[in-house]
């Protein structure tokens, strides 16, 4: 979570950002370069989303939990976050995520939906939400 009443770079740094030694790929993959003294409070949603996302991969986890990632997010940034999450994913990073957007749904090795407690696994084949939906209801 984001402490509003304080700056991008103070939340990032809580999160264990070092200002001594600047991680300036992280800074540029998320964009954050241009709003690094500026409040949380005054930005977007979709700012937030970003600075949310780097201060969870600062300390470079080996298994992200991830609650929507790109909910909020414009097209533009939604691609540049699914473009980092698949390097994350090819360097051997670990991702469990939820989501309702179809294309992250697709792009995932496993697919898993629950239904009265259960854990389903969702059929690799053909992972449209029409399809997903027709599933669980025949299970």
């Amino acid at each position: 979570p984001l402490i509003e009443d304080l700056s991008v770079l103070d939340n990032l740094r809580l999160w264990g950002y070092n200002k001594n030694k600047p991680d300036k790929v992280l800074l540029e993959q998320f964009e954050l370069e241009d709003i690094l003294k500026q409040k949380v409070s005054k930005l977007s949603g979709g700012m937030k989303r970003r600075v949310s996302l780097a201060s969870t991969v600062i300390k470079h986890p080996k298994l992200l939990i991830l609650d929507e990632p790109t909910a909020a997010l414009d097209i533009y940034y939604k691609e540049d976050i699914a473009s980092w999450l698949n390097r994350y994913q090819k360097n051997g990073g670990i991702i469990i995520l939820t989501t309702h957007e179809e294309a992250e749904i697709q792009g995932a090795n496993y697919c898993f939906a629950i239904k009265d407690g259960s854990l389903i696994e969702i059929d690799s084949e053909n992972r449209s939400i029409k399809n997903i939906l027709e599933e669980i209801k025949n299970h």
